[in-house]
């Protein structure tokens, strides 16, 4: 008959567990998981990586894009969205989702504002605030005046609650933050 002495395999394992070699190496396959590199298969659903969820929040947002009331063309320049690498710290991700189009359009009167709109996409979301005086110029071929409010569509912020509500737990999202900037 054999024998173990399970006293023995139990110290071992207990001594292998709470190394650092141990540790780190557990840590760096939960990163590659949140990262997408390393695909888990679990019973009671599934572990979606950062750039599942940056997917899931993109194919949200162009969705409330579409249905914001923006016009078609309005619509289309805010089309082009990607993400980047995730960046992960004790387990938890950050990944930046952006517009990755052109952002600018050339202004109506380019004598008085030859920077044009630089952030396209702030501006069909936040809409201005104040009463603008009009520009006359010309855009496509045609003399136009300028719209003297620009109403804000906030697609975003429907964006992220929807997204939260809806997906929120499901893809581990804490908090989805708003920068313009990229």
């Amino acid at each position: 008959m054999l024998k173990v002495d399970m006293g023995s395999i139990l110290k071992k394992a207990d001594k292998t567990v709470k190394s650092k070699a141990f540790r780190q190496e557990q840590q760096a396959y939960i990163q590659d998981i949140l990262i997408g590199k390393v695909t888990v298969n679990v019973s009671n659903g599934s572990i979606h990586s950062a750039t599942e969820a940056a997917e899931k929040f993109i194919e949200v947002l162009k969705t409330h894009i579409n249905t914001s009331g923006l016009s078609s063309n309005a619509a289309a320049a805010l089309q082009d969205l990607a993400f980047g690498n995730p960046v992960c710290v004790k387990n938890k991700c950050t990944i930046k989702v952006f517009f990755d189009g052109d952002m600018h359009r050339d202004s109506l009167a380019p004598s008085s504002y030859p920077k044009g709109i630089e952030r396209l996409d702030e501006l069909l979301d936040q809409g201005v605030g104040h009463k603008m005086r009009p520009v006359r110029g010309e855009w496509h071929g045609n003399t136009i005046m300028s719209r003297t409010t620009i109403p804000g569509a906030y697609f975003i912020d429907s964006a992220i609650r929807d997204f939260m509500v809806s997906y929120g737990d499901e893809y581990n999202v804490t908090d989805i933050d708003v920068d313009y900037e990229h």
